[in-house]
């Protein structure tokens, strides 16, 4: 096996929604010092448009 290298990505949203996913979101938002604009718990019929930037 080859060396591996970790990949730092920058996350600016997320919606979670449902039983785990509502718990974790809880506790990511809490621990990256983010809020209810940018970490969203999701519901039946929420959209999200995915922009990418380079």
């Amino acid at each position: 096996m080859g060396r591996q290298e970790a990949a730092i990505i920058w996350v600016s949203a997320e919606i979670s929604a449902h039983g785990t996913g509502t718990n974790a979101l809880y506790t990511l938002r809490r621990q990256l010092d983010s809020d209810r604009q940018h970490m969203v718990v999701g519901s039946v019929g929420d959209e999200f448009t995915l922009k990418i930037s380079h």
